[in-house]
This record gives C-alpha cells, structure tokens and sequence, in this order.
C-alpha cells in the first residue's frame, strides 16, 4: 500500500535505517577520537575534548530533531533531548504510551489518564 506522498512503507523503513547508520556512525567515530585525547597534550588535547563534546551535542540534537520529525516524542527532561520510545497501548484508551529510555517518564503522562477519568466522571453526573 502507498502513502498519499507515493511513498512505499518499505522504502521510507529503508531510509530510516540508513539515518540512524549515518548517526551510529558519527557516534563511534566521536568515540574513536575521544580514545586519541590521551598522545596529545596541553591545549590540543583541551581543543580536541571541546570539539568532542560539541560534535557530540550536534549528533545528539540531530538525532532528535529527526525523531521528532518521525512523529517521536522527545523527553524533555534531558539536553539535549532524548527521543522517547513506544512503551506499550493505554488498556482503556488506546492510546500510545511512549516512555523514556533513560529516566523512564512516559508521555502521556499517568496524571493525563487521571485527568481524563476526572473529567469523564464529571461529564457522567450531567447525563
């Protein structure tokens, strides 16, 4: 089945895998320098940290800038920030829970499904 953009499933997965080849590969190259820090000295090796840890900051925000575009939720309790994955299906709502892998907050939120019943439970009495 197409999209609407004439666009095959397939084809879009493809170039998604090829992004995140292209930023796994950026990663570990940062990672290969970082192990090169140690034969230089004094402000070469305080440059190379800073170009390092700029380089990764950039890939990092790139990664999920891409995310976002993707339709990922970021969380936003990380700089920068970190796409959130999706965690499971809300039993009574179905509705996506997505879940961050690092600190675990989800999106909705807990509090959005409590809020929810509230309301719910209000419009109810006027029925």
């Amino acid at each position: 089945m197409h999209s609407h953009f004439g666009l095959d499933g397939h084809i879009v997965f493809e170039y998604i895998s090829i992004i995140k080849i292209g930023f796994d590969t950026i990663k570990s190259g940062v990672d290969a320098l970082k192990n090169l820090i140690p034969f230089l000295s004094g402000n070469s090796a305080t440059y190379a940290r800073a170009q390092i840890d700029f380089n990764r900051s950039k890939a990092c925000y790139m990664d999920a800038q891409t995310a976002r575009e993707f339709g990922y939720p970021l969380c936003k309790a990380h700089l920068p920030p970190i796409p959130m994955l999706k965690n499971r299906v809300h039993p009574k709502y179905i509705e996506d829970i997505y879940k961050c892998p690092v600190c675990g907050c989800e999106q909705p939120p807990p509090e959005y499904f409590e809020k929810v019943e509230r309301e719910k439970a209000v419009f109810d009495i006027f029925i």
